[in-house]
């Protein structure tokens, strides 16, 4: 099952439902659903930039 990583740059505390829901909206009209045909790994760098680099370094090692 294909993975997507979410990064963001605040807390998962801050309000991103519209966004959220935006994102999966836009993979369903591509034909993936969540949970179905593809998996979401969220992560959040809750402010601290240092912490999103290491992030994204992770998320590019998981495709691997």
């Amino acid at each position: 099952m294909p993975v997507i990583g979410f990064l963001d740059t605040r807390s998962p505390d801050y309000t991103l439902a519209d966004q959220q829901r935006a994102f999966r909206q836009g993979l369903k009209d591509a034909g993936y659903v969540e949970g179905e045909n593809v998996v979401i790994e969220y992560r959040w760098a809750e402010g601290q930039m240092d912490r999103l680099r290491c992030l994204i370094t992770r998320a590019g090692s998981m495709s691997r």
